[in-house]
């Protein structure tokens, strides 16, 4: 064998196909390149033929190409030494070759004369084509169709609302999809790979699911399989929960695989565990609960429900929630329930319900909106309650509320009357105390001064000391006035008397009565903005009392200013009023000024009441008035430019007109029967009063002198008379019904004949300049007793000169009669008007004593004392107040230590004053002071 194959490519007996003949190059490689080229075709033709044949199954003659691919090699190969023999003379190889050729292509040949009959028999190539074409489309279209079943289950798993698992006949999770990624917390790159036991399968159930698995693969019995489950899942966290599974087996390939579906019921259970709690309270519940959906279907109706409406729950639940409800109030609830689905809460709605037997009953419904976990609103649940018998009860109940809010109201009344009484009576102590010691101050100083003189025969100052008693007297007398009409206003004693009015010729008449107030102080008082005004029916004399207050006030704290007064007609409350506005160009209030300046007592501050005098109850005055006659008021004002001042009030006051009760008869036949009973031939006096008390009395008092009095009970019955008898004196009431009485004195200054006849006013309201309105002159401070005070200062008199006296006292009256008073005792006495100027004396004098008042303007006397204190050279010297204010425990321990005494001015005796500082003399030695003056003080 080895000899035949060194024999077969020995090539030393043939030579090179170069050297066989006179080849030429070209000639040589044309040979040489053919044969290369057609080597390469034949190579190349069996292999396409190879991988074709390589790529089907349903070759019909594979025998045939395998045959046809082999000689076709072969010939390949002939040409390929056809070629190298030109270089390597292997002509035996090429032989061998050769012949393997022959036999190849003898082989196809017959094997062609075999298939050849066959192969006629087979369609022509056109068909087939077709039938490829159609069995290409149909793949297609089976792939397509296999395509989209894969992405409708693809889409299926992935929205599934339940977890969908596929996992091997091993156990291991082959598809998870997003819900279980959702569900047990596994993302599907983590879990698919992974054992399902181990990823959902708590650990003491994990061999049962591991022998369960194999016991089905190895005998197909499993009895777990293809049911609906409630099991134990685990979750990546840890957590266990609740789950409804279905495992469904499957066969491919004759290998099983098996689909698991996953439910979380955790939701579930725990409605159903608040479903149960919810509908044992239900249950036991006293009112009736109805669950409806958003459609207003009845899904739940507890026991309660049953009893009250009469219908059982297997009647009425699934039909509507109308079915309970009358027909007219049907719509009512639709829109009550359109709310509830919204979110609002509808709670103790009293409505009517019908129940089974067609009646109605009276119910309370509270309707809420029912939420899911979500917080989406799924349904309503409606609480009604029997309101039947509450219904009687609260009917009962609320007539005896009625009787017992109308005697609480009664009690309330009479509590705030008593409160009321109370607080007035504390006000009028705590604010008049200081005022009704003042202008008795100088009444007793100046009679006491008066005395003196007459005593040593001085009567030179008596006039003058006489008319200040006199001022003093009747400011005293308007300060009474004053608080006996509020005190009458708030005690409900104050009567109206309604009548007809022309508020033109009304206000025209009081802009005429205060101009002599007003030219005081230089103002100007102005009307306009009058007119047209309807008539007024209203109290004549409250009226022309709130103006004259008004306008007095303007008028006081006004100085060469301007003071309008306009009247119109507004509408309020689709009813006319008049509006009448006072305007000045004054000084002005400040915004806490304002806030009381309707309070009683009430002025801006000790300052303004001492520089422009008045009691601080006009203005008072003016606002009960105001409220009396149905109205209201209002101030406006800007501190330094003036104030404006509003009344409105009703254009008709619809009250009854006051007459007099009939007990008061038999005083006024009393005064009738005086009046007839008198001689024709005494001088008379006609008294005009509507209080026959006040007839009584003048006639049985100026009978006694000799006097004939007429009297009469209103001012139209005055003046008739006073035309008729010609009388010697007139007096007149202010305050009267119908016509008041500066109607009547305005008559009877107008008509010629009674024009001289004297007129006194006698009312509970007296005023020298304006009657009601003028109200104050200026306060007048302390009722000091002069002989007590005089004892006192006498103890601090030197013995070895005279001794200063400094008194700081804004009261100039108080100064001038501290100053004569002492004067006498041989003092020498220095003055000061206020705090400061009394610093200032002290600057250019040093005194021996110091008479102090403690309420003054500007630097008072507690910021003197605490000037005087800090300078050395003053701390020594003695100073005694003297106040009529009643100090509080702060005031006196701010005094503490720094005044030799503190006497109260209303001391009742003096003998007790006196003992009083004798006392305090002994306790203390005597001390020089600083300025080598001999000093008396007392510690």
């Amino acid at each position: 064998m080895f000899d035949f194959l060194f024999r077969l490519f020995d090539t030393s007996d043939f030579p090179a196909r170069w050297y066989c003949g006179n080849w030429t190059a070209g000639h040589g490689y044309l040979h040489i390149g053919s044969d290369l080229a057609t080597w390469a075709a034949y190579m190349a033709l069996p292999c396409v033929l190879a991988y074709f044949a390589l790529k089907r199954d349903d070759i019909v003659y594979p025998k045939i190409l395998w045959l046809f691919a082999v000689f076709i090699f072969a010939c390949g190969t002939v040409h390929l030494i056809e070629a190298s023999i030109f270089w390597w003379p292997a002509y035996r190889v090429s032989g061998v070759v050769k012949l393997v050729t022959a036999a190849a292509s003898w082989l196809t040949v017959l094997a062609l004369v075999r298939i050849v009959p066959q192969a006629m028999e087979l369609p022509q190539f056109s068909m087939v084509m077709t039938q490829l074409q159609e069995e290409s489309i149909a793949r297609k279209k089976a792939q397509h169709n296999l395509e989209e079943r894969d992405r409708r289950t693809q889409i299926i798993l992935e929205s599934a609302i339940d977890a969908v698992i596929l996992m091997s006949d091993k156990g291991h999770v082959t598809q998870w999809n997003p819900q279980a990624e959702t569900i047990m917390g596994w993302t599907a790159e983590e879990a698919i790979g992974q054992e399902l036991a181990e990823l959902f399968i708590p650990p003491k159930y994990r061999d049962q699911h591991r022998s369960g698995l194999q016991r089905f693969l190895e005998t197909g019995e499993g009895p777990i399989l293809n049911q609906r489950l409630e099991l134990t899942a685990l979750r990546r966290s840890g957590q266990e929960f609740p789950v409804e599974l279905t495992i469904i087996p499957f066969q491919l390939s004759d290998q099983w695989e098996f689909c698991a579906f996953v439910r979380d019921i955790s939701e579930l259970k725990e409605a159903e565990r608040i479903q149960g709690t919810l509908s044992a309270l239900a249950e036991s519940s006293a009112d009736a609960i109805i669950g409806e959906d958003l459609e207003g279907t009845i899904i739940s109706w507890n026991r309660e429900a049953e009893n009250l409406f009469g219908y059982e729950s297997s009647e009425i639940v699934g039909e509507s929630i109308m079915k309970i409800v009358p027909e007219e109030l049907q719509e009512e609830l639709t829109a009550a329930l359109s709310r509830v689905t919204t979110g609002d809460s509808i709670r103790d709605w009293e409505t009517m319900r019908k129940r089974k037997d067609g009646t109605q009953i009276l119910v309370s419904v509270t309707i809420s909106p029912i939420y899911n976990r979500n917080g989406d609103i799924i349904g309503v649940s409606s609480i009604d309650r029997d309101l039947t018998e509450r219904q009687k009860y609260i009917e009962t109940l609320r007539q005896q509320t009625a009787e017992l809010e109308n005697t609480n109201e009664q009690l309330l009344k009479m509590k705030d009357r008593a409160e009321t009484a109370n607080q007035t009576k504390s006000q009028f102590l705590a604010n008049m105390s200081h005022e009704l010691r003042t202008p008795l101050n100088a009444i007793i100083g100046y009679s006491e001064m008066m005395l003196e003189d007459i005593d040593r025969g001085e009567q030179e100052s008596l006039p003058d000391d006489l008319e200040k008693i006199r001022k003093a007297g009747r400011h005293l007398l308007e300060l009474i006035n004053d608080v006996l009409d509020l005190s009458k206003i708030e005690a409900g004693k104050m009567e109206l008397f309604v009548e007809e009015i022309n508020p033109e010729s009304f206000v025209t008449e009081i802009v005429e009565t205060v101009a002599p107030l007003a030219k005081a102080n230089t103002n100007q008082v102005m009307l306009s903005d009058l007119g047209p005004l309807p008539n007024m029916v209203t109290d004549r004399t409250k009226l022309r009392q709130i103006l004259f207050n008004v306008l007095s006030n303007a008028s006081k704290f006004t100085e060469n200013g301007r003071i309008d007064l306009s009247v119109k007609t507004v509408q309020m409350s689709a009813e006319p009023w008049i509006e009448f506005t006072i305007q000045d160009t004054g000084i002005g209030m400040t915004e806490e000024q304002l806030d009381s300046v309707f309070d009683a007592f009430s002025q801006a501050e000790q300052s303004t009441s001492r520089k422009y005098g008045g009691t601080g109850l006009g203005l008072a005055i003016v606002g009960q008035f105001s409220q009396m006659l149905g109205g209201n008021y209002e101030v406006t004002s800007q501190l330094g430019e003036g104030t404006t001042f509003t009344i409105r009030l009703p254009q008709r006051l619809e009250v009854p007109v006051f007459r007099k009760d009939q007990d008061e008869a038999p005083l006024a036949e009393t005064s009738a029967s005086a009046e007839t009973s008198e001689s024709e031939d005494r001088e008379t006096v006609l008294v005009i009063d509507d209080d026959p008390r006040v007839h009584d009395m003048l006639t049985r008092f100026l009978s006694r002198d000799g006097l004939k009095v007429v009297t009469a009970s209103n001012g139209v019955d005055g003046l008739e008379k006073a035309r008729k008898l010609r009388p010697m004196a007139i007096t007149l009431d202010l305050l009267m019904p119908s016509m008041d009485g500066w109607a009547v004195f305005r008559e009877l200054k107008d008509d010629p004949e009674l024009c001289e006849i004297p007129v006194v006013i006698l009312s509970i309201v007296d005023d020298q300049e304006m009657g009601f309105a003028l109200g104050v002159s200026n306060y007048l401070t302390k009722p000091i007793e002069m002989p007590r005070l005089a004892s006192l200062l006498k103890q601090y008199r030197s013995h070895e000169s005279a001794c200063s006296l400094l008194v700081v006292d804004d009261d100039a009256d108080t100064r001038m009669r501290i100053a004569e008073a002492m004067a006498e005792e041989g003092w020498s006495v220095v003055e000061a008007g206020d705090g400061q100027q009394g610093l200032d004396q002290l600057n250019s004098q040093r005194p021996d004593l110091i008479v102090l008042d403690l309420l003054m303007p500007g630097v008072d006397g507690f910021e003197f004392m605490s000037e005087l204190r800090k300078n050395e050279k003053w701390q020594s010297i003695p100073v005694v107040v003297v106040t009529a204010k009643d100090l509080t425990q702060e005031e006196r321990e701010r005094l503490s230590g720094r005044v030799e005494s503190i006497i109260q001015k209303n001391a009742s005796r003096g003998d007790e004053l006196l003992e009083q500082i004798r006392k305090y003399l002994r306790q203390r030695p005597l001390e020089e002071s600083d300025d080598e003056n001999d000093q008396t003080s007392a510690g």
